[in-house]
């Protein structure tokens, strides 16, 4: 029924324009005939003229307006195809990215699982007491390796899902930072490295969380220690600045290149991502140091020169009698 209405009124309009047109034809052929006027005169002059005029305007119009809208339209979709596009670009990306955690992750697990399950089937087969103890250190290392990339992604676990609760106390910086460093200690004669302590006599306590500072400390001295060069030398160095303790882990190593300097921080950021790059880990340390140290209201930051070292700076804010708990997101 709507449709017999909407061609009943087509049919209408379209009766009265046909109908003006033909009674203005013969209008005109009579005034061209009585007044022997030109085609050209007599049509300019004639209803016809207006008449068309009036019927183009209102189809200009509507011819304008969906020429418009079929613009508008094509714009909106060319967004639309360009927002797919960006999406499936940062999918892909982040699917490309997982797959390089999952292969990075499993790597860093299986490869000290491999050397201690390869160090124990020799040691058994070995009489020489010297030989059986290198091997023993080979297990051992190995296994303070995994345990270093397990720690690792269970503090990363906690900080994503908002677990990490830190559990202020006044703590004595020294005596932390000399029972971190000699943790590192086989791995320091191993590589024949020097590390030193430069600290005052006098020192105030600082707030934090004492199991979560030597998370810190172990990073940056495991870091120190991993890129540095045989026979070079490791400073921890403490300085009191106002509110503020300041602890820095310096190195002759190999240090990291200006332009990658931002992005250290970043999760699972490698500065050398290449399948064959020298040196391992799952590139969350450096991520979980810096949430550490905001969540103790600290900063971290950073200063490097390739062919000569890094030095890793964070602060501790001074225990003012004020203990409590905070959480890091």
């Amino acid at each position: 029924m709507k449709a017999e209405r909407h061609c009943g009124r087509y049919a209408i309009i379209a009766f009265l324009i046909s109908s003006g047109i033909i009674f203005n034809l013969l209008y005109w052929r009579f005034e061209r005939l009585q007044h022997g006027m030109g085609l050209y005169e007599h049509f300019m002059m004639s209803p016809v003229a207006g008449t068309l005029t009036i019927l183009l305007i209102p189809l200009m119009c509507i011819s304008g307006y969906y020429m418009l809208k079929e613009l508008r339209l094509r714009i909106k979709l060319e967004e639309a195809n360009r927002e797919l596009t960006e999406m499936y670009q940062e999918l892909k990306s982040v699917d490309e990215m997982r797959n390089s955690i999952i292969s990075n992750v499993s790597h860093e697990l299986k490869t000290p699982v491999t050397i201690a399950l390869n160090a124990c089937e020799l040691a058994l087969e070995e009489n020489d007491p010297e030989s059986l103890r290198e091997f023993l250190a080979m297990i051992r290392e190995a296994l303070h390796r995994l345990n270093m990339n397990i720690d690792t992604l269970l503090e990363y676990a906690k900080i994503q899902s908002g677990d990490l609760k830190l559990r202020f106390e006044p703590v004595n910086l020294p005596p932390v930072i000399q029972k971190v460093a000699k943790e590192f200690r086989p791995m320091v004669m191993k590589k024949k490295l020097e590390i030193h302590t430069e600290m005052p006599h006098v020192m105030p306590l600082v707030r934090g969380s004492r199991e979560h500072i030597k998370l810190v400390l172990r990073n940056l001295i495991g870091n120190a220690i991993k890129f540095n060069f045989e026979g070079g030398s490791i400073v921890i160095s403490v300085k009191e600045h106002g509110n503020f303790v300041e602890i820095c882990v310096s190195d002759t190593g190999i240090g990291i290149p200006p332009e990658k300097l931002d992005r250290i921080f970043e999760r699972f950021y490698q500065v050398d991502s290449s399948s064959t790059r020298r040196h391992g880990g799952i590139g969350l340390g450096l991520a979980i140091v810096k949430d550490v140290v905001q969540a103790h209201g600290g900063e971290i930051s950073v200063e490097s020169e390739p062919g000569k070292g890094s030095r890793f700076c964070f602060t501790l804010p001074v225990w003012r009698e004020d203990g409590g708990e905070a959480s890091a997101g």
